[in-house]
């Protein structure tokens, strides 16, 4: 809707209230929001009314007006003292609310001033006791103990957070750090404001009439209010809130534990640096641009004094060392994982080092979770792990499709042998479509299916597993890399082959079926994947586009080709390894053979490299297995056994891909003829 219609806006209102608006005007706050406010005055009462800006704040997130007005209604209902949500326009962009009277904040003298802030404590310290369950029934399912839920707690916000956060060092460690301390606490976890702080209570006459703005809360620690209360008001009367949580405490004869306190600290300051930079970025702070920046970098700042805090309970350094604790504290995380890179050439270390003519646009964190734009839902990434058994003719298909931003995952786990012909008479198959996902500093994935992807080591070693007690059937299997990963060339960037990579290794480890163990040790290629990528449409590829690769000891390749006719393309990207030196494809065909059921039987491909080489493979398909591997897109990957040369041999497998309209077309037509 158009958030500047006031008409449309008092219309809301009316229809809420009941009855006609009298007075309609805007609740200015005194920094910027992605939220418009409204207070509108009615024959029959007050009401506030909230708008959320399309694209600003966290509106784009999981934090919408929507769930806030669950959430309160739900809250509402066990009886706690928050505004009572009285309606939700159909796109979740507008949200009126129950008025409550009193002022938020900490008024009066000094003795006022601490007592209010022991009655917010105290009221915070009774929202553990609420049902979690019932106020979270979804997110329950994903969080129901303390560790779970910080868990998913840092995955949002590494989500949330921007590319500039991430690429800052101090941003991308402190995040790291806060995954690598975090607590394991298994007791079950309890609803957590999310925003505790003097701002959000309101009061009359010293008399606490509700806590409002419930829009960050969430499933987590019950310390994080506690601590979030105290950061929030390092600025404003620090001392009033030491001295009321210090009697509090003192009162309830409990000793908080400084390590889960200060690592709570930490993490509310890192959030709300996180949302400050998004408002920055957004152009959203208004006349508090300045005080947003400053106060960004305070936040930064004292959640590194809390890291350097901890680590002065392990390390001999003098107290007034600051800048030494400082170092130390992030010491572990100054190469931790970014989202966004600056690019630059490296060789990868553990492997075999190749020519840079095909790495220098990589860097190992490529392999991890990038987050993509908050505002694109359709950003995509992937991690596919081909597995063959070519002794038992049996092929696996591991990939896992995930939009962060969105927060939902496809893919899984098809196995499939020489009688296969579809998903559909695969060995197993467990394939599923947009289901929520988990994950954990974006290098740890795990899904509903029961696959779980781990980077052990980025672009050098990854673990597979499949592990559903519903099925029969289980895998684990660990990926090490073989040589570095490929980059696009220029020639497959400007056909639109962007943030990929491919990489030969070696997947061992073990495959059961039933009653069949199969073991796995056999070289290949994998690749990786991010960008935008809508499910409608063509892809930038057109009808039809061939994957084609091939693996043995010492030895790889990749051709990717495009057909000019139903059984020959052109190879335009690719690379061939060969004794630890690596050759970019010049120029290539990929020919195919057809069955008279027009099945693919052989394949052979002759490529040219850039250094003038020339590399002859014939390959014979062992199985087959056709799928909708991502929406729009069909795909047959067969086995292939590779005579290179005429003398060596390596596995590998071929890909057939189309843009599934496309696909009708030439299967009818295939069945016609």
């Amino acid at each position: 809707m158009d958030l500047d219609s006031v008409d449309e806006l008092r219309a809301m209102a009316e229809k809420a209230m009941g009855s006609p608006v009298v007075t309609f005007v805007e609740h200015l706050s005194a920094f910027g929001s992605s939220r418009k406010a409204f207070v509108a005055d009615t024959a029959s009462g007050r009401a506030f009314v909230r708008c959320a800006v399309p694209g600003l704040g966290l509106e784009s997130t999981m934090f919408t007006l929507r769930r806030e007005a669950e959430v309160l209604d739900r809250l509402s209902r066990a009886g706690w003292c928050v505004p009572r949500p009285l309606y939700v326009s159909n796109d979740g962009a507008v949200l009126v609310l129950e008025w409550l009277d009193g002022e938020a904040g900490l008024r009066g003298d000094r003795a006022t001033r601490e007592r209010l802030a022991r009655a917010y404590a105290e009221m915070i310290l009774t929202l553990p006791a609420v049902d979690a369950v019932a106020v979270f029934p979804d997110e329950h399912e994903f969080a129901p103990t303390i560790a779970s839920a910080l868990e998913v707690e840092l995955q949002r916000w590494r989500t949330i957070a921007t590319p500039h956060f991430l690429a800052d060092p101090l941003g991308a460690g402190l995040l790291h750090w806060l995954d690598e301390h975090r607590t394991h606490d298994t007791s079950p976890s309890v609803v957590v404001h999310g925003d505790a702080g003097h701002g959000n209570f309101m009061v009359v006459d010293d008399r606490i009439t509700g806590l409002v703005d419930w829009e960050m809360s969430h499933l987590g620690d019950p310390l994080e209010d506690l601590a979030c209360m105290q950061m929030r008001s390092l600025n404003r009367d620090a001392a009033v809130w030491g001295d009321a949580l210090r009697s509090l405490y003192r009162d309830r004869d409990v000793t908080p534990d400084r390590a889960r306190v200060g690592w709570e600290r930490a993490h509310v300051l890192v959030r709300s640096a996180i949302a400050m930079r998004r408002s920055l970025e957004q152009g959203n702070t208004g006349r508090a641009h300045a005080p947003f920046a400053r106060y960004e970098c305070e936040n930064i700042f004292l959640a590194l004094v809390e890291a350097a805090k901890l680590a002065a309970d392990r390390v001999a350094a003098p107290p007034d060392d600051l800048s030494g604790l400082l170092r130390e504290a992030l010491r572990p995380y100054a190469a931790a994982p970014r989202t966004v890179h600056r690019r630059r050439g490296s060789s990868m270390p553990g492997s075999r080092s190749l020519t840079r003519r095909s790495t220098e646009m990589l860097e190992p964190a490529d392999d991890l979770l990038h987050g993509g734009p908050p505002d694109d839902p359709t950003w995509t990434e992937t991690w596919w792990y081909p597995l063959y058994a070519p002794d038992a003719k049996i092929s696996a298909y591991l990939y896992a499709v995930v939009r962060p931003v969105a927060g939902v995952a496809a893919g899984g786990v098809i196995v499939w042998d020489d009688r296969t012909d579809t998903l559909f008479d695969a060995l197993f198959a467990d394939y599923r479509w947009a289901e929520p996902f988990e994950h954990t500093a974006g290098r740890h994935f795990r899904f509903r299916s029961g696959l779980s992807i781990e980077i052990v080591d980025p672009m050098r070693e990854s673990r597979i597993r499949y592990d559903n007690p519903g099925n029969d059937t289980s895998l684990d299997v660990t990926f090490h890399a073989a040589a570095d990963a490929h980059s696009p060339s220029k020639q497959a960037k400007d056909k639109g082959i962007r943030g990929h990579f491919d990489q030969p290794g070696v997947l061992q480890g073990s495959l059961r079926v039933g009653d069949r163990v199969v073991l796995v040790d056999s070289p290949m290629v994998r690749d990786r994947s991010w960008g935008s990528r809508p499910d409608a449409g063509k892809r930038w590829w057109g009808d039809r586009i061939g994957y084609t690769t091939g693996a043995a000891a010492e030895f790889a390749f990749l051709a990717v080709s495009h057909p000019n006719s139903i059984d020959r393309a052109d190879v335009f990207d690719g690379f061939i390894d060969r004794a630890g030196k690596r050759s970019p494809i010049r120029r290539g065909t990929r020919q195919l053979y057809y069955r008279v059921d027009g099945r693919i039987d052989r394949v052979e491909l002759a490529l040219v490299d850039d250094d003038g080489g020339d590399l002859h493979v014939r390959g014979t398909m062992q199985n087959r297995c056709t799928f909708q591997s991502i929406p729009a897109m069909m795909t047959t990957v067969s086995m292939v056994t590779w005579s290179v040369d005429g003398e060596g041999r390596a596995i590998g497998e071929d890909q057939d891909v189309w843009w599934q309209h496309s696909w009708r077309q030439f299967a009818r037509s295939r069945a016609l003829s």
